[in-house]
């Protein structure tokens, strides 16, 4: 997926997160749901206001990235059985 500054680069599907602090925000969940044995599907390292099209496989319902709405461009795959047993969640819209 084309990634970029879409006013400066033509045209592009995917373009950068609101702030530095965002992507930062965004990384770093991905970064603990991997270290917690989530595995990633597709995506990278935030570069900047860059943040890659991320999926991110096997995460707990505990994780942040889970639970709560990132504002940024990961999604979790979940099980139907683990969607169902989150009723703690706490997040926005997926």
């Amino acid at each position: 997926m084309a990634e970029g500054n879409s006013r400066g680069m033509g045209r592009c599907r995917l373009g950068v997160v609101v702030a530095l602090r965002a992507a930062a925000r965004v990384d770093s969940w991905i970064g603990d749901a991997l270290a917690k044995g989530a595995e990633r599907l597709a995506g990278g390292d935030a570069e900047g206001v860059l943040v890659p099209a991320t999926v991110i496989d096997r995460a707990p319902p505990a994780m942040r990235l889970f639970r709560e709405e990132s504002f940024g461009p990961a999604v979790v795959r979940a099980a139907d059985k683990e969607w169902r047993s989150s009723r703690e969640w706490t997040g926005g819209t997926r």
